[in-house]
Formats: structure tokens, C-alpha cells, sequence
């Protein structure tokens, strides 16, 4: 159970934004902090996913717990890693793959290409706490639900809002009694407003990774270092681009939506092979046709996509698409997907 800690010394408190696999650049920002026994370091989640140390980015949020109170928070994608880790072919280890996944997967890859992840690290996430409360502060990864804060606290602790919401104060309709400090949603600066105040200032997008100091509100921050391009997970006994996925995620098509329902077969960052549900046997795509739809991922964001049809395979009585994809992420890398 996580409870409200009132503010009893002067002992400082630092929350830190989305690092996103950025090890590097944390390092550097811990070394600019005034840390001390007495320090209370507050991750507000989304340690792995995009960027390329996601595995070392753990190492040393777990090395901090000997010098110092630490208060590590969980964010929506250590959520979806989580959900991949316990079924590899959910609708949720799509989610986790399509937003930055196999960077974190990379990070965890032996010689031998065989993904390997240390006990330490599964309890680290099965450890993590929803959120934080410290005087007049309320630590989360994303947001809150729109109830009165006596209602969130009796039901329970876990709602999707903490970990998903894009919300731009807490309790829209329902003002909570505690600012809110949080991430998940990427800004070019830190903001701060009277209900909340943002530290996630996008550095796996070659911006800043950011914290804060409370009481003082002192801001910390480190510039990206270099430019890392995605890392895809691949598999050292195939040809392919990059390792495929087994399980069947729900997909919309732009122009089949309304009568045909498709779904994946198997899928990686760079193409799907995908089939028709509720027709499998007709030919419903046109050779080199171009793709355009979503992909629809346990009631989250959708994912889209645009791609082209690259080949027709038929199996029995079921027709296969392989997709190519050409726009697999989002444009606008201060809005993504999750």
C-alpha cells in the first residue's frame, strides 16, 4: 500500500523525468545532484523503451538504492513490458514492441542473441509503485482519474489514468488537493502550472532529460548526447530485418473497416503479414496496394500505420497479406503514440 508521507525534515527531493533508456545522460544528471543519505531520488516511471541502454538505465536506478531513498514509480511502458514478459503474444506485447519495445530488448541481448532478463530486474518492475505522496505533492508517471481523491484512494491504488493519461491537470472536474508531478507527455521545457508540473522533456527524442528539486522547484537538466537511431531486436539465426512476433493484434484497414475485420499473423517494427478474420478465404487486396489503418492495442492510442502490400500468399482456404510498412511511427515526436 503506498501512503501519504507529510513533510518532516529538510532533507531535498528530486523527481526525474521519462529517461527512456537515455543511461548515459542519467548518469550525468545524477552526478549534477546534490545527493546525500538523507536524499529522496522520485523516478516517475518509463525507464526502458526507444532508447539504448534501457537494461543499464535499471542497473543504475538499482545502484542509487544504496545511497539514498529512492521512490521508483511506474510508468506505462515498464506496464507494457511487464505485459510482454508474462505473454509474449497478447494484444499488450504488441503495444510494447510498436512503442520502443525491442530497444529494450536489444539492451538485454546476449552474444548468443538469446534475450535474457535478470531476476533483480523482474522484481525491480514487479516492485515499482503506482504513485507518491509527499506534502502537497502528488508523484505520478501520467495523470489521475477525473474522482474525488477520497474515491480514488478507498477503491484502490491501480487505474489506467496513472500510467496513460494525457490529461493536462489533475481531476479535470474533480481538483485534487495535491499538485501533481508527472511525465509521459513530452514538452520542449519543464512546465509548471499551479495543479501540475511536467519533467518529461523528451531526451530519447534528442532534447533534455530533467528534474526537479523540491522544496526549492530548482530545475536540473542534461542535453541529449549523439543521436541514436531505433535499435530493432534481430534474430542471429534468420535473414529477416528483424525479429518477428507471434499474436494476433486487431487491425482496422482505412478502406475495409466497415465490413472486414483483419488481424496479424506475425509481426516486427517493419512489416505485418495480416489476414481477414471474417473472410479469410477472399482476395481482398490488390497487388502493391497501398495500406493505410491502425492497429488496435487493448483500448490505448491506436497505432497507425501506412504501408503496401508486398505479397499475396495463399494457405489452404486462408488468404495472407505481407505488409510493408512506411510510416510505422509517430511523425510529430513530441505527440507520440504512448
Amino acid at each position: 500500500m503506498t501512503r501519504t508521507e507529510p513533510s518532516g525534515d529538510a532533507a531535498p527531493i528530486f523527481a526525474i523525468g521519462d529517461v527512456h533508456g537515455c543511461a548515459a545522460e542519467l548518469q550525468m544528471l545524477l552526478d549534477q545532484l546534490p545527493i546525500t543519505p538523507q536524499t529522496t531520488l522520485v523516478f516517475l516511471g518509463d525507464y526502458v523503451d526507444r532508447g539504448p541502454q534501457s537494461r543499464e538505465v535499471i542497473d543504475i536506478v538499482l545502484g542509487l538504492y544504496k545511497r539514498c531513498k529512492v521512490v521508483a514509480l511506474k510508468g506505462n511502458h515498464e506496464q507494457m513490458f511487464q505485459a510482454y514478459l508474462n505473454d509474449p503474444g497478447s494484444t499488450m506485447a504488441g503495444n510494447f514492441i510498436y512503442n520502443g519495445g525491442s530497444a529494450t530488448l536489444a539492451s538485454y541481448q546476449s552474444a548468443a542473441g538469446e534475450v535474457v532478463i535478470p531476476q533483480a530486474h523482474r522484481s525491480f518492475l514487479n516492485q515499482l509503485k503506482p504513485f507518491w505522496i509527499h506534502d502537497k505533492w502528488f508523484f505520478v508517471h501520467a495523470g489521475v482519474p477525473d474522482m474525488r481523491h477520497e474515491e480514488f484512494l478507498a477503491i484502490g491504488e491501480d487505474h489506467p489514468d496513472l500510467y496513460w493519461s494525457r490529461e493536462k491537470v489533475s481531476g479535470r472536474f474533480n481538483p485534487w488537493p495535491w499538485q501533481l508531478v508527472h511525465g509521459h507527455t513530452p514538452t520542449l521545457e519543464v512546465d509548471v502550472s499551479p495543479e501540475a508540473i511536467n519533467l518529461d522533456t523528451g531526451c530519447v527524442y534528442n532534447r533534455q532529460l530533467s528534474a526537479m528539486e523540491f522544496p526549492s522547484m530548482r530545475v536540473y537538466a542534461v542535453s541529449k548526447q549523439g543521436f541514436h537511431h531505433p535499435m530493432y531486436l534481430r534474430d542471429p539465426n534468420s535473414q529477416r530485418v528483424a525479429r518477428r512476433y507471434m499474436g494476433q493484434l486487431p487491425i482496422s484497414l482505412v478502406d475495409y473497416e466497415v465490413l472486414f475485420d483483419f488481424e496479424t499473423l506475425n509481426y516486427n517494427e517493419f512489416g505485418l503479414l495480416i489476414r481477414c478474420s471474417s473472410h479469410p478465404d477472399v482476395v481482398l487486396l490488390k497487388p502493391a496496394e497501398l495500406v493505410r489503418g491502425h492497429i488496435n492495442l487493448q483500448g490505448q492510442e491506436a497505432f497507425k500505420f501506412e504501408g503496401r502490400e508486398v505479397r499475396i500468399e495463399r494457405e489452404e482456404q486462408e488468404v495472407r497479406y505481407a505488409v510493408r510498412l512506411t510510416r510505422p511511427f509517430p511523425v510529430n515526436e513530441l505527440d507520440p503514440l504512448v
